[in-house]
């Protein structure tokens, strides 16, 4: 699975470390059978319009996006057992519960998914495939 930093379009960082889903099996899992999920990591869900929280045992910070990655909602603290969803997204991004409180994010505003940086600083590209 890709792994890419989500930014602003002014470059603030908002997740360090995203997981990009985009095949039919990790879209479907998702975070279930994870014990938890650490503010400033998550889950980009590709193609993805809903989400439900069945079986899960912490919140997360949902952001929906359309094609161009403009911001169309935002769900802060979603808990277990309920659903959300967002009719004309393209994607889903599942946060770490409590990233949204450090970095607000309003709908309108354009993100973008970047490559991960080192410890040095130096974008890094994800060994299994390819980053980019």
């Amino acid at each position: 699975m890709d792994v890419k930093r989500l930014v602003t379009d002014g470059g603030e960082e908002i997740a360090h470390r995203v997981e990009i889903a985009d095949g039919f099996l990790e879209v479907t899992r998702g975070l279930l059978g994870r014990p938890s999920l650490p503010a400033g990591e998550g889950m980009a869900l590709v193609g993805c319009w809903n989400i439900h929280m069945f079986f899960m045992k912490f919140p997360i910070d949902v952001i929906y996006v359309d094609r161009d990655m403009e911001v169309l909602k935002v769900v802060p603290e979603l808990a277990p057992w309920t659903v959300s969803a967002c009719p004309g997204a393209h994607s889903t991004i599942e946060l770490g519960s409590g990233t949204l409180e450090r970095r607000p994010v309003r709908r309108g505003e354009r993100l973008h998914f970047l490559d991960p940086v080192d410890a040095a600083g130096a974008r890094t590209r994800d060994p299994g495939r390819g980053g980019g």
